[in-house]
């Protein structure tokens, strides 16, 4: 009766001990990662700088080259960028970047830069480089938020 219950003693630790590795893991040291099944999200984008040359003058007007970055951040789950619009300015919507929805797998990323067909004007008042975009993503099931940012580089 003896070499029986330790046998069922070690059979029952032997499934605890399975049932615990199979589980998923933390996401990471804070389990309060905030989750979420989808955002609509505001980007300010800069599209324009200009800047003051004091030897002979001038304003030299540079346009800005923007990227948008979406990376999934969570490690099981899929999420979806549904859309991605740009307004002028004067709230007036400029482009519609996402037709197709795109999925980004566990852990992945995309970027859309921002389309030539959006005026560059030297109007000097910084109204140019007041842009906007709204980001729409979601998920089948709670995720980690995803990171969303914008890059901006100089142009020539």
């Amino acid at each position: 009766m003896k070499n029986l219950l330790n046998i069922l003693a070690v059979c029952i630790s032997i499934a605890i001990i399975s049932g615990s590795a199979l589980a998923k893991p933390p996401i990471g040291r804070n389990s309060n990662v905030e989750k979420s099944l989808g955002q609509t999200l505001y980007l300010p984008i800069a599209h324009m700088n200009f800047s003051y040359d004091p030897g002979d003058g001038q304003i030299i007007y540079q346009r800005i080259h923007n990227r948008i970055t979406i990376r999934n951040k969570d490690r099981y789950n899929n999420i979806m960028i549904t859309s991605l619009e740009i307004y002028d300015p004067d709230g007036q919507l400029v482009v519609y970047l996402s037709d197709t929805p795109i999925i980004l797998e566990p852990l992945a990323a995309t970027s859309y830069g921002m389309p030539p067909e959006i005026p560059f004007d030297k109007t000097g008042n910084g109204s140019n480089g007041r842009y906007s975009a709204i980001l729409t993503w979601q998920a089948d099931d709670y995720v980690v938020q995803p990171n969303i940012g914008t890059t901006m580089a100089l142009g020539l």
